[in-house]
């Protein structure tokens, strides 16, 4: 390696750990990427980083697995480091690195991490929550990048869940590795979900306007999901995935919720934006959903020029409606769409098919 001095960016893959001794001029390099190198250590990978203060691009992919032998280890500053990387490492090591990698002008942060099979407090406990104020600005500064702010959070089964939350310039499905912010977290629980979320806004900055986030919710059913985006957030495009299994609760709770105001706000009051997935033989699921758009946007409401919007005890402010979309399958939705265009004739309705790639 010491035979190729102009050598600045080395991407291994599926090698020994035997890095420290090929002789590489780490202090040259301004990119790194390491996955899955076999038998890595935290101190070898610690060693390797200490000896790297040009980096500008670094990318660790399950490489190493485990937090170091000893409990306190010396800070690394990076700082030319601009692309941070963590893609499938356990949380506790990603915890551990974003404690001990300074990186104070980073531009670009991916973090996807697993909680494998582990207790609803490993979030509250784990999730970078010790020793990070050098990662304070950074977290706040990213959180206000990206024209694009997507959240979603998805519900296969009671005990496996996802948060992705994706910050980007551009609108489109970009790969993975691509945009100024992306997280994602494999969960276990609404309770792992709800702490990653207050994770999340405890970076935001009171005293500014709220950021503009588009959130999709899949599968879920716990309002206070809802209500603590819409606290801390400004929800202009709102997609929902209801459950449609023996077990959901019908109606489904966040419609319902939707559908009835406080008497000082509606619920996400910004919302422009709605995209509704239809439920597969369930009517009584596609019916709420109508009867939430009737509620707040009908005969009564804000699109017809009330600006009461459906709440007779007060006028409540809420934004008009621009556009609704139904995510349906193959050969199902027209029924429903022909109700919305009723309901509210005004406003851009549309099917949209269930495999498209992206609901935005």
């Amino acid at each position: 390696m010491t035979s190729i001095p102009g050598l600045r960016r080395l991407e291994i893959t599926g090698l020994s750990s035997k890095l420290c001794h090929l002789g590489l001029p780490l202090n040259r390099f301004l990119s790194l990427s390491l996955i899955d190198i076999i038998n890595l250590t935290m101190e070898q990978l610690l060693d390797i980083l200490q000896n790297s203060p040009s980096l500008e691009r670094l990318e660790l992919g399950r490489s190493p697995t485990e937090r170091p032998s000893q409990p306190t280890v010396t800070p690394i500053h990076l700082p030319r480091l601009m692309a941070l990387h963590l893609i499938f490492m356990p949380i506790s090591v990603s915890n551990f690195l974003l404690t001990t990698i300074h990186f104070p002008n980073c531009s670009e942060l991916l973090i996807s991490s697993d909680f494998p099979e582990s207790p609803d407090d490993v979030v509250s406990d784990c999730l970078f929550s010790s020793n990070t104020e050098h990662f304070f600005p950074v977290m706040r500064t990213l959180l206000n990048r990206g024209r694009y702010k997507d959240i979603d959070i998805s519900r296969e089964d009671p005990q496996s869940m996802a948060l992705l939350l994706k910050f980007h310039d551009d609108d489109c499905e970009d790969p993975l590795d691509h945009g100024a912010l992306r997280l994602h977290f494999r969960l276990h629980s609404v309770q792992q979900v709800e702490h990653t979320v207050r994770w999340i806004v405890q970076y935001l900055e009171p005293d500014k306007p709220k950021i503009s986030i588009r959130l999709f919710i899949d599968r879920f059913e716990e309002v206070h999901l809802v209500d603590l985006f819409d606290s801390h957030m400004t929800v202009t495009h709102f997609a929902l995935r209801v459950r449609d299994d023996s077990d959901a609760i019908r109606p489904n709770p966040i419609l319902v919720h939707m559908s009835r105001p406080t008497f000082s706000r509606w619920p996400l009051p910004e919302m422009v934006d709605f995209v509704y997935g239809i439920a597969e033989e369930d009517k009584s699921q596609d019916e709420a959903a109508q009867k939430m758009l009737q509620d707040r946007y009908g005969s009564s409401g804000v699109n017809s020029g009330n600006s009461s919007g459906g709440h007779s005890n007060g006028i409540l402010h809420q934004t008009p409606l621009k556009r609704v979309r139904i995510v349906a399958y193959i050969g199902a939705g027209s029924s429903m769409l022909g109700e919305v265009e009723k309901i509210l004739p005004e406003v851009d309705a549309s099917l949209f098919g269930s495999d498209d790639e992206s609901i935005w």
